[in-house]
């Protein structure tokens, strides 16, 4: 059997799935009908098929035929982790510099982050953090005050914020957007960046009990920074 042969028949299913031409649940040309449009034999045409059907990519029916499997959901994860857990943990010297500690109202892209009229009132926090006395991200932080009411009354150059709200309610769920952006000056001073460098910035919306609890923004410098995901099926 050619080797070649059976990887000929799995390209040609696998480009007419990511052409459109058959989607999920399509049915699929026989095996008869396989060997005869590339003259190669029945076993040659079975072996392609029972790879994909192993691969998730087909599903074979008795007495129906093959057919398109439906896609299977994928998950990224991105964990949720103190700053300063993740820097011990590579063997680094974590500070931090509370650079505000206070009840706001809530601009327009915070209310519509928070699910709250603008100008509500919110608990804030802008803090940076630093690995090796580097600055590796400055946090600001936005809650509502039923989800951590004495948030004001904490010391946080003891703790960090993320650290204190687990410890009262962990969240349910999270939300990220990763986008790369070039920051104000004040943003770029406390970070130490250079005129042109580019920063990372993390959007992180938060629930608890399907409540929404806190929106928080982390900027990161693009040159001091990365980000390791764990994606699976």
């Amino acid at each position: 059997m050619s080797t070649l042969h059976y990887q000929q028949i799995k390209s040609f299913i696998l480009e007419g799935i990511d052409d459109g031409q058959w989607t999920s649940g399509s049915r699929l040309p026989s095996e008869n009908q396989l060997a005869q449009r590339f003259s190669f034999s029945r076993m040659t045409v079975n072996r392609a098929i029972k790879e994909l059907e192993s691969d998730g990519v087909v599903e074979r029916v008795q007495g129906k035929g093959t057919f398109v499997a439906p896609p299977k959901p994928l998950t990224s994860v991105l964990k949720i982790q103190g700053i300063d857990k993740e820097i011990i943990a590579r063997g680094g010297v974590y500070q931090s510099e509370v650079l505000a500690l206070k009840a706001v109202a809530a601009s327009v892209d915070v209310a519509t982050a928070l699910g709250v009229e603008r100008g509500t009132q919110v608990f804030h926090s802008s803090i940076v953090h630093f690995e090796n006395e580097k600055p590796i991200q400055l946090s600001q932080r936005w809650l509502l005050k039923w989800f951590a009411p004495e948030f004001l009354q904490q010391d946080f150059s003891n703790k960090t914020p993320h650290e204190y709200l687990m410890s009262i309610a962990p969240f349910t769920h999270g939300e990220h957007t990763i986008e790369a952006c070039m920051p104000g000056a004040r943003i770029r001073s406390r970070l130490r960046l250079s005129p042109e460098e580019p920063a990372l910035l993390i959007h992180r919306r938060t629930w608890v009990s399907e409540k929404m609890a806190t929106y928080v923004k982390l900027y990161h410098p693009g040159n001091r920074f990365q980000i390791t995901t764990h994606i699976s099926r």
